[in-house]
């Protein structure tokens, strides 16, 4: 009724390994049991998280804290059907701070049909949190950053305590002990500093810290830490007579609390000389054009090793920018954040560029080195002089002083400006320590803007089929303006563009960087303009394209381009995306894509555009399917399944179909059905110990059909492999996945017959993926007995389980399933309808006629068409009441005239066609197909006579093989004698009836007539080059090419000794025959030829041939002729017609031609020629003839239309060779 498994994927955790407990249930049953509610319960302490984001939408949960433990419920959907199999991925951590070596030990168990009793439980292994350290120390010299200390100088040491193991591992009671070298001692202003960087615990205070005698070193004392990082700060003084190029060695180590020197780190810095040196730069775009806004920073730092005083700062604005406002910045001490307390000053000059010594004008009245308001800005004059230079005053720049924000310069360039131009901005600077220098920045007023920019996603973690994932492209125009921004976006081919498109942008300059939404008025103002283009360029993936336009994102602005997607069902791998960005015009970025196809859609195709970094989201698994059984039979117009029953009659078919659907959005392969046909006494397949209780058993057709719906693009058909046993206990896999020991009789190659087969087993190959959504089918051909019971049913089920790539990407498996049982029952037909069948047997003797002994075969295909060859029914041979094989019936069908084709089993051939006889073999041995069946036009009728006979085809013979050009007649191959290519071999019976073996010599004079059921034929040789004969010299061959006597064939044998020497006919072998009495045509070993065109044949009368039609001549009465062939003396003659025949007015549905030749009055063929629209007939027969000619025999032939109506004869070609 029910199964549950669990497992986890990890035994041992620290704080940041997540385990996944995967819980499988499944819901099997051959009949619908009792089993909602289904609820799951499972219990974890309550120190565990957990993370229900891998959890089906469609499994519900609640969580509650029971005592130390968390509850979880989980509500399974209403179980409608059985055959259905879940997976829960339950996603667990250790909380931080949770005991190390605490163990999860984990229970889950399963109610059904609200009962307070778990019907099941289950149990994973334990997981062990297990925290292991790794303890670094290390001391660095953090400032000066680019310079080494110098004699009286200073300097400012980290020491980083860090855990290079397990996050959350606790260092108890420690201490930090750090040794200074000789020349350098503590600062004894600087207060040390000792700050967490690293999470976890820093327990129960803060370090303490004891300072060594004389400043010589320091000794951190520390309780408790369970962090990553633990920063400590000190600063030193170098003593101003230490020598230069002197070592200075620092020694720190970590100590435990038994005195262990867990770690130790050795520092040493080289004292050098002073090294004045700042460094300042100024940034601003690299691109710009006439008329756009601008900005400017200035970077002003002390890189050297000594403090700098009276620095200066002197910022020369390019004559074809206007600075409007400036901020004065903020500046602090490097690696330490602080602000120094002190003030510095700014000035403006509007004095032109040419005098040497400009007057200042101080904006404000000085301002501190920090705290300045990042967005206040004080105005220049623009009017009538603008400013032409600014200066920045600074009484003093520590060690590693900087800018924290830099001061900025916003203004305007001017209109007038080509685009050859540039804005050269210049920045001269020095101190009381340092000779004046400069730096200088350009700005090329090309008009070209320099891209760049980022991608994200959101979300950026895990996400499920049918998410949404919305992309964003993200603009910065630090470095220029862009004007018409643009995104190309290539999506990946697991999602579909669903739209949703936002802009929003930040405007630096009037804005403050404050984000707005772009909401386009129609028909005014920037346009969001959006292409999307699927299956671009036969990639299967979308392009989307988005422009604003008109638009320019001003510089140091920022933009944001965002758009939905949907997850593709199906998904299962890791989702990664990138995208183009450009702008409407010429452009550079880095890192670029060169737009040779004009992806932007400007038409430049030598511009580069920005192609992002790679954005990921990780596919989460919803691991579920279900399966269903359906039947239907003979009687039913559908599909019918439990509690229903189909209905069949004796002997009739029962179509079953087998479903696995995948209602998960994981994709799945290898999938493996396996069914146990139904017979008395049979249990379900993995449910084992239920009995299903057929009343009789079901037989195995021959056709199973697979089929693969809806299918996707780029799905191929699916492809099976198909395994038979012959036992109705074979081994198969358990409910638990595990296996059902049984008979490993398994195999690819079906028996013979087919109704040998107990059970089967179905296995997906190849490319076959079954996708979310997708269902795949199984249709398989199944036959019931004859003489069952009306009312009695036959039960079957199957049992399957799918393959699947884990997160892991590993196979892994869901847990087996078995859905309901399907029956099908026996009923009467319809009075209304007819009967036709019964009986196939293997025709041991191979004459075509059903003979005492000989047995009925199981496993024939046997396919029902209408008069119209349409297909109607499908049945296959099996056991009558009284388990005798081979018989079949179709019932329950409309009267009416019907085809019914024969397919023998592997190993076997139809034989000879008898379709007059009584227990003859019904269908022609090459097409399968009987003669048109007219005789259940009406309702009640019954035809048991359309059977069939078969013969191994391992018994079949050949026949073989030689036709050469005899040179020296003389009837023998001589070496060097070629052979003759075109000669047409057929092979008659010995009662002179053509069959349909032939062949055509090679061109090495070669044939092979193959698959030759053994008996004894004539063989006849034709179509050899004009005015050549045959050699009779040996007796291969009479002089009209026939074999003179019977070849005897025997089963499974070769006989390559029917050959015939031909020669060219140079007059000297003698004429062909005498003449025989006078009105007579020829006599002896003859050949007597008529050709006949435009005659009608009444319906009902006959050509008579006669003595007049010689040598080719024409005859064109017919009836009462005098004239007549004499077929004289005694001798065996193989008569031959051919010819084309019409109907002389239109036909009516059911009009045929057949025509019958007759010696004398007696029919000399066993069945007539047959066709239903105009066409060639051909007939032959072999007779033998006794008197002579002119004594009374006659022996007159005639040809007789027994067809339906009047016909039109044409290209009659009648041959009559004397044999013997």
């Amino acid at each position: 009724m029910a199964f549950l498994l669990k497992h986890v994927d990890k035994t041992t955790v620290n704080y940041d390994t997540s385990f996944t407990y995967t819980i499988q249930a499944s819901f099997n049953g051959l009949t619908l049991p009792e089993i909602n509610p289904a609820v799951l319960v499972d219990t974890v302490p309550s120190y565990i998280e957990l993370d229900f984001s891998a959890v089906d939408p469609v499994i519900t949960y609640s969580v509650q804290t029971v005592g130390l433990n968390k509850v979880i419920t989980f509500n399974f959907p209403p179980v409608t059907d059985t055959g259905i199999a879940y997976e829960i991925d339950l996603i667990c951590k250790f909380k931080d701070g949770t005991l190390n070596g605490s163990t999860c030990t984990n229970n889950a168990q399963l109610y059904l049909a609200g009962s307070d009793t778990p019907s099941f439980t289950a149990s994973a292994p334990t997981v062990t949190l297990s925290i292991k350290a790794q303890w670094d120390i290390e001391k660095l010299m953090t400032s000066p950053v680019n310079n080494n200390p110098t004699p009286g100088g200073y300097a400012y040491y980290s020491i980083f305590l860090k855990n290079l193991g397990d996050r959350g591992a606790a260092l108890n009671n420690f201490t930090i002990k750090d040794t200074l070298p000789a020349g350098m001692t503590l600062d004894p202003i600087f207060v040390p500093v000792a700050t967490n960087q690293g999470g976890g615990i820093l327990n129960p205070n803060p370090p303490t810290y004891v300072k060594d005698p004389g400043d010589t070193g320091i000794t951190w004392s520390i309780t408790q830490y369970t962090g990553n990082n633990l920063l400590f700060i000190i600063k030193v003084n170098i003593d101003k007579n230490v020598a230069l190029n002197t070592d200075l060695t620092n020694n720190v180590k970590l100590i435990d609390s038994e005195g262990n020197v867990l770690d130790y780190s050795n520092q040493t810095s080289k004292v050098t000389s002073l090294l004045p040196m700042t460094g300042i730069s100024k940034y601003g775009p690299n691109h710009s054009y006439a008329g756009a806004l601008i900005s400017y920073e200035i970077y002003i730092q002390n890189n050297g090793n000594t403090a700098l005083t009276n620095l200066v700062a002197i910022d020369t604005i390019p004559a074809n920018v206007t600075i409007e406002k400036v901020f004065p910045g903020n500046f602090s001490i490097r690696g330490l954040g602080t602000f120094p307390a002190k003030t510095f000053h700014l000035y403006y000059t509007t004095d032109d560029y040419s005098v040497v010594n400009p007057s200042w004008t101080e904006i404000g009245v000085g301002f501190p080195y920090g705290y300045n308001p990042y967005w206040t800005y004080y105005n220049l004059p623009t009017t009538p002089n603008k400013a032409t230079r600014l200066k920045w005053e600074f009484p003093d720049a520590d060690i590693d002083f900087t800018q924290s924000d830099a001061p900025r310069l916003n203004g305007l360039i001017a209109s007038n400006v080509k685009p050859t131009d540039t804005a050269v901005n210049v920045v001269n600077y020095y101190a009381d320590q340092i000779s004046p220098a400069q730096t200088d920045f350009t700005t090329y007023l090309d008009g070209i803007a320099e891209i760049n920019g980022s991608k994200y996603n959101h979300p950026s973690g895990s996400v499920i089929p049918t998410d949404t994932i919305n992309y964003e492209g993200f603009i910065n125009a630090w470095a220029s303006p862009v004007v018409n921004p643009i995104i190309v976006d290539l999506l990946p081919i697991e999602v579909d563009y669903s739209g949703h498109v936002s802009v929003y942008y930040a405007e630096y300059f009037t804005n403050q960087w404050v984000w707005k939404k772009l909401n386009p008025t129609p028909g005014s103002g920037p346009q969001i303009i959006v292409t999307s283009e699927e299956n671009y360029n036969n990639t299967g993936r979308t392009r989307v394209r988005i422009k604003i336009k008109p638009f320019v994102l001003t510089q140091r602005s920022l933009m944001s381009i965002s758009f939905d997607t949907t997850v593709k069902p199906g998904v299962t791998n890791t989702i990664q995306n990138n995208m183009l960005i450009g702008n409407e015009g010429e452009s550079i970025a880095y890192p670029s894509y060169v737009d040779t196809t004009d992806q932007d859609g400007d038409g430049i195709t030598n511009e580069q555009l920005l192609i992002t970094n790679t954005v990921y989201n990780n596919v989460l698994f919803s691991t579920k399917y279900a399966s269903d059984k359906k039947v239907k039979g003979a009687l039913d117009t559908k599909y019918t399944q439990w509690p229903d029953v189909g209905n069949t009659y004796n002997g009739g078919p029962a179509l079953y179909k087998l479903s696995f659907i995948n209602i998960s959005n994981t994709n799945y392969r290898n999938i493996e059905m396996v069914d146990i046909l139904p017979h008395i006494g049979d249990t379900g397949v993995i449910l084992n110990t239920t009995s299903r209780g057929s009343e009789f058993p079901v037989y195995l057709g021959k056709n199973i059909v697979a089929e693969l719906t809806p299918t996707y693009q780029g799905d191929s058909s699916p492809t099976i492999e198909i395994w038979y046993s012959q036992s109705y206990n074979p081994e198969r896999f358990s409910e638990s996945g595990g296996t059902i020991p049984g008979d490993n009789d398994w195999t690819k190659t079906p028996p013979s017959p087919i109704t040998n087969a107990k059970s089967f087993k179905i296995i997906t190959t190849g490319e076959t993926i079954i996708k979310p959504g997708q269902t795949l089918n199984i249709y398989v051909d199944c036959v019931v007995p004859l003489g069952v019971n009306q009312g009695l049913k036959g039960w079957n089920s199957f049992a399957l389980r799918g393959t699947y790539t884990n997160k892991e990407g590993k196979d892994a498996k869901l847990l087996p399933v078995e859905p309901e049982k399907v029956g099908i029952q026996v009923k009467l037909p319809g009075k209304d309808t007819v009967t036709l069948g019964d009986f196939v047997w293997i025709d041991e003797n191979h004459n075509g006629i059903y003979d005492n002994g000989e047995v009925g075969i199981n496993g024939t295909v046997i396919n029902l068409y209408d008069s119209k060859k349409v297909f109607v029914s499908t049945t296959t041979t099996t056991y009558d009441s009284n388990n005798n094989p081979g018989y079949y019936s179709f019932k329950n069908i409309d009267p009416g005239e019907y085809y019914i084709e024969f397919i023998p089993p592997d190993g076997y051939v139809l034989t000879v066609q008898k379709a007059n006889e009584q227990n003859g073999s019904k269908p022609d041995r090459t097409t399968g197909f009987t003669n048109l069946i007219t005789t259940v036009t009406t309702a009640g009728s019954i035809d048991m006579t359309i059977d069939a006979g078969v013969y191994p085809s391992n018994l079949l013979s050949s026949v073989g093989d030689f036709v050469w050009i005899d040179s020296n007649k003389n009837g023998v191959y001589d070496p060097g004698e070629k052979g003759q290519a075109g000669v047409v071999v057929t092979l008659y019976d010995e009662n002179g009836i053509r069959t349909d073996y032939s062949a055509i010599t090679d061109s090495n004079g070669k044939y092979l007539i193959d698959k030759v059921i053994p008996q004894k034929y004539y063989a006849v040789f034709s179509n050899i080059p004009q005015d050549y004969l045959f050699v009779t010299a040996k007796g291969y061959v009479t002089n009209t090419g026939v074999t003179p006597k019977l070849i005897d064939v025997s089963s499974g044998t070769f006989v390559d000794t029917v050959d015939a020497p031909i020669v060219f006919n140079d007059g000297l072998i003698g004429p062909p025959g005498l003449p025989g009495p006078s009105g007579c045509c020829y006599t002896y070993n003859n050949l007597n030829s008529i050709h006949l065109d435009n005659q009608e044949i009444k319906q009902g009368c006959f050509v008579n041939f006669g003595c007049s039609a010689v040598n080719n001549g024409s005859f064109s009465v017919y009836e009462n002729n005098s004239n007549y062939i004499i077929l004289n003396g005694e001798g065996t003659f193989m008569i031959n017609y051919s010819c084309y025949v019409e109907f002389t007015k239109h036909p009516t549905e059911k009009d045929y031609i057949a025509l019958q030749l007759k010696l004398n009055n007696n029919f000399i063929l066993p069945g007539y020629s047959y066709i239903t629209e105009n066409g060639v007939l051909q007939g032959s027969a072999l007779v033998n003839i006794t008197g002579e000619c002119g004594n009374n025999s006659t022996n007159v032939l005639r040809l007789v239309n027994v067809g339906t109506g009047n016909i039109i004869i044409n290209n009659l070609n009648f041959n009559a060779i004397r044999i013997n």
